[in-house]
Order: structure tokens, then sequence, then C-alpha cells
């Protein structure tokens, strides 16, 4: 059985805003068949739902990888002068 990982990679330091990148499922390479195939393939869905969804239609045993999301406060102009 095939293994993977998802997550979401993150930003680039040149990089701003709020958008964000896809979720990825990554396989690892720890499979009984040793394809190299899988090792090269990234598949990119909308949403961790998409790629959940997907490793289990396809029998794909995964884990997924979160991270912190920043929290942004937004101030007004004036808050720059308190």
């Amino acid at each position: 059985m095939t293994e993977a990982i998802i997550y979401k990679p993150s930003k680039s330091a040149n990089q701003s805003g709020l958008k964000t990148k896809p979720w990825v499922l990554e396989f690892t390479g720890k499979n009984t068949s040793q394809e190299p195939t899988t090792q090269q393939l990234h598949l990119c869905f909308d949403s961790l739902e998409d790629a959940t969804a997907y490793a289990h239609l396809h029998k794909i045993k995964f884990e997924v990888l979160t991270h912190n999301q920043k929290k942004i406060k937004p101030n007004s102009y004036s808050d720059n002068f308190r």
C-alpha cells in the first residue's frame, strides 16, 4: 500500500498577502511496489477534504501535516500613532 502526506505549502519569503497555495498530496516513497514514479508525483487539491477523499478512494495511507496560520489583527491608520 502506498503512503503519502497531505500538507499546505507555506508562502515564500517574497510573497505577501493572504492568498495561499492549494493542498498537496505527496507520496513518501514508502510503498510496497517501490515504483519510482510515485515519488515524483504531487497532486494538488483546492481543499483538505478533497485531498483526503482522494486518498480514501484510492486506499492510500496518509498523514495530514498542519501548520499554525498567522492571525492578522486588523487595525486602523490611527493605531500607528498610539
